[in-house]
């Protein structure tokens, strides 16, 4: 795996976390009728754990 590396979470990775998720998660929840673009950002920082991630 060229130009990957697998490392401990850090508090700081919060906000690329929460962009990624409401990136891939987009497609479905908009299906759903349930899109939020503030929403789908905040929940994820709300539970965000660095030591469980």
């Amino acid at each position: 795996m060229a130009g990957w590396e697998l490392r401990p979470a850090l508090a700081a990775d919060v906000e690329a976390v929460a962009e990624l998720r409401a990136v891939v998660m987009r497609p479905d929840l908009e299906r759903l009728g349930r899109y939020d673009e503030h929403r789908v950002r905040q929940r994820l920082r709300d539970g965000f754990l660095p030591p469980h991630t």
